[in-house]
């Protein structure tokens, strides 16, 4: 995944607990099980620290617009369709990610 390009001059910085914690609770808002929307803030934090900004906190609007519509699913099932030794193929059920 190629890094974004620096943050402009002026931009705010936020601790990362704190960015995560309003993640996560905005995602608990919209149904997401509290540990799942922990993880997800993970996620898009690290993402963040990376530099990888596209997959990050600004990713939250995305989720939380296709929760409410019912496009993505809160209680998917998971289903490993294939697995060999160097290559697995995942059916993640409309998961968050």
């Amino acid at each position: 995944m190629v890094e974004t390009s620096p943050l402009p001059k002026g931009t705010k910085r936020y601790d990362p607990s704190v960015v995560k914690d309003f993640l996560s609770t905005a995602l608990i808002r919209v149904g997401v099980e509290p540990n799942d929307a922990d993880l997800v803030g993970d996620v898009l934090v690290g993402a963040d620290l990376r530099g990888v900004r596209s997959h990050g906190a600004a990713r939250l609007s995305y989720f939380i617009v296709r929760l409410e519509k019912g496009t993505l699913n809160l209680h998917p099932n998971f289903d490993l369709k294939m697995n060999t030794n160097t290559t697995g193929l995942l059916d993640a059920d409309n998961a968050i990610g």
